[in-house]
């Protein structure tokens, strides 16, 4: 698969995971019988200090060494079908919904 180091299931089954929480929280009555989300959205905060993390790390593998091209390359040597994390860690950060990331 194109981790890279483990199976994608693994992945796919901790993303489940996560978006079961994420469908239980907007179904999720607070203590007024209201819901207490329509929606999940990520703050714009959280994303960029996520994404800033992650190029970083990303940065630090195999796949972005400057003359190494494969596809996980755009033209431009940016890599773009990676993730730097173990599954286990994907599975790590996924375990729970962090609600102040939340909007």
């Amino acid at each position: 698969t194109n981790l890279g180091q483990n199976t994608v299931l693994y992945n796919i089954e901790s993303s489940a995971r996560y978006i079961a929480q994420c469908v239980a929280l907007v179904e999720s009555e607070s203590h007024q019988h209201q819901r207490r989300c329509e929606k999940v959205e990520v703050s714009e905060e959280a994303m960029d200090a996520y994404y800033k993390e992650y190029r970083a790390e990303l940065a630090k593998t195999a796949w972005a060494v400057e003359g190494v091209d494969s596809w996980y390359k755009t033209a431009k040597g940016v890599v773009v079908n990676q993730s730097p994390y173990s599954v286990v860690e994907y599975a790590r950060r996924t375990a729970s919904v962090n609600e102040e990331d939340l909007v």
